[in-house]
This record gives C-alpha cells, sequence and structure tokens, in this order.
C-alpha cells in the first residue's frame, strides 16, 4: 500500500481506491498532497494494456455478453491491484 510521504501514513486499501483517478492525493491523515511517482504510473499504464485482451475473444466466436463480462471482470481486477502498485512522492513526476 502507498504510504504518505510527509507524515508516513500507510493508506489503507479503501483509502486508496477512493482516491484512484486524481492526480493529487490527498493524504487521510495530515491532508497534505501526494503524487503518484513516475515509476508507479508506467507499472498503472502497463496493467492497464491487459484491458486489450478482450479484442482477441472476437476471433473465437464468444458471445457479445461473454466479451461484456470478461471485459468488466478485467477492468475490476486492474482496478482493484492499482493500490498494489501505486507509490507517492512528494513532486509532481512526469513520464518521459
Amino acid at each position: 500500500m502507498p504510504t504518505c510521504q510527509h507524515c508516513h501514513h500507510e493508506w489503507t486499501y479503501g483509502e486508496t481506491i477512493r482516491k484512484t483517478f486524481r492526480i493529487k492525493k490527498r493524504c487521510p491523515n495530515c491532508h497534505h498532497v501526494n503524487y503518484v511517482t513516475a515509476k508507479s504510473q508506467w507499472r498503472m499504464n502497463l496493467s492497464s494494456l491487459l484491458g486489450f485482451l478482450i479484442f482477441p475473444l472476437s476471433i473465437f466466436d464468444v458471445s457479445i455478453t461473454g466479451i461484456i463480462f470478461i471485459g468488466v471482470c478485467l477492468f475490476m481486477i486492474i482496478v482493484g491491484t492499482f493500490p498494489f502498485i501505486e507509490q507517492f512522492s512528494k513532486e509532481k513526476e512526469y513520464l518521459t
């Protein structure tokens, strides 16, 4: 789980999930802003590419409801793993 770089409070899974899609993440303990590191951004982007695994399913004659079901499951798995991948820094880091 990510840790606040100001007060070293370890975020819970729920706190991290609630702020998953925000760039600035305020610590629930000290209210300082934390930023996701560039390394974590790369990891989260790479794990998001797993969502493209549903495109080859149309080749194997999988029904549209099956593709949607698999897509929703993949989305939940990918977003559910983000708190374990995320790390914080005090300053904003850009992807290079």
